[in-house]
């Protein structure tokens, strides 16, 4: 992937801070400090990003009903009866056997 150069104005008083702390914590230059900050700074909006997704996808859900425990054994009794002879059959299993 090729990098792009971009310009980037800053006051003096903010470049003298960033020197500081990039010779504190090693980083090469503030170049390097920069990048970092903006990965940094991505990475939380992403995450804020996705915690919004999962409020409103998960906020739904509330709202759903829930099977009762006798509608999910009638639904599998359902399901059972009617498939479990296509099943055998597509399997070639014998169900006297089974």
């Amino acid at each position: 992937m090729a990098n792009k150069l971009i310009n980037l104005r800053m006051s003096n008083n903010l470049i003298k801070e960033s020197m500081c702390i990039a010779k504190e914590f090693g980083f090469n230059n503030i170049q390097d400090l920069i990048k970092e900050s903006l990965r940094n700074t991505i990475w939380e909006y992403k995450k804020k990003k996705a915690l919004v997704w999962l409020e409103r996808n998960f906020a739904s859900m509330e709202k759903t009903k829930r099977l009762t425990r006798k509608e999910k054994q009638e639904l599998f009794e359902n399901f059972s009866e009617r498939k479990s002879d296509k099943i055998f059959k597509r399997l070639k299993i014998n169900p006297d056997v089974v």
